[in-house]
């Protein structure tokens, strides 16, 4: 067992690749029926994910958790007040054509912040912990470090969006490129945030807001979680031209600019160089 661990210790990026397995396999695999089936899972998967960022950085990463969350919060908010105004807008919509608020929509909606929690937690601690961790460990006498972590992590977070669908035709692909895009990005705006703080629980928070305000609406209106869920990738024409030639160059150039924000305010003041030696 002490020559395993310490050989994973040596090769951290190992770790990752086993997080990473077991991660896409519990979401793909995982049982979908309901709200709380989803959130049971993604609750053990956060579990699994803080035991692997254990494995890579020791307490480091989660002696943070508490570290400048008010900050963190403050300078994503153009992330989540932008997902606020999408929300709002969806809500109104299903109200109208729903005509009021559907029965036990109150219950609902604590289990789906819930769920949405521990989803985005989960991403946070994979994507931003696990993954970004180890590619620093392993690769730390690098000066290129973080670029690398920049564009694997957020390119592998984008592209983990896009696992399950059927990419069958052109259509298909370029939505699944797009959407890629469109997730990179954000993620790479919680990378900085994250890289700023080491705050891991901070950026999960972020993250919730996001997807819970953009979401929400569907989800109460829709019992459904396979119906209420967004689909990345639209299997009829008509979706697939909306997500290619509207939602997702629209949603790549708003988080585009809120990332580039971020990077300006948070970014600049990093000092990379005492992180490549000290993270």
């Amino acid at each position: 067992m002490t020559t395993s661990q310490g050989f994973l210790k040596r090769y951290p990026i190992i770790i990752a690749l086993i997080a990473f397995v077991l991660a896409i396999t519990g979401v793909l695999y995982s049982p979908h029926e309901t709200f709380l089936k989803i959130l049971e899972v993604r609750v053990v998967l956060c579990v699994i994910m803080l035991f692997f960022l254990w494995l890579i950085s020791g307490n480091k990463t989660l002696s943070q958790i508490n570290n400048q969350t008010g900050y963190v919060i403050k300078k994503g908010a153009g992330l989540w007040i932008i997902a606020l105004f999408v929300g709002l807008f969806a809500f109104y919509g299903h109200l109208t054509r729903a005509g009021g608020m559907p029965a036990g929509w109150q219950s609902r909606a604590i289990i789906i912040f819930f769920m949405y929690f521990f989803i985005c937690l989960f991403e946070e601690l994979c994507f931003r912990g696990v993954l970004n961790d180890a590619i620093v460990y392993q690769f730390r006498n690098s000066k290129h470090v973080f670029l690398m972590s920049a564009l694997i992590s957020t390119l592998i977070f984008g592209a983990a969006h896009c696992l399950g669908s059927s990419l069958t035709s052109g259509l298909a692909w370029a939505q699944a490129v797009l959407k890629t895009l469109s997730c990179a990005v954000f993620g790479f705006a919680l990378l900085v945030l994250y890289w700023k703080t080491r705050n891991i629980l901070a950026c999960g928070i972020v993250h919730t807001l996001y997807d819970y305000f953009v979401s929400f609406s569907s989800s109460i209106f829709i019992s459904s979680p396979k119906l209420s869920y967004g689909t990345y990738i639209r299997p009829d024409k008509a979706g697939s031209m909306l997500n290619i030639h509207y939602v997702y160059p629209i949603t790549i150039l708003i988080t585009g600019l809120i990332a580039w924000r971020i990077w300006k305010k948070v970014g600049k003041t990093i000092d990379f160089e005492e992180m490549r030696k000290n993270w």
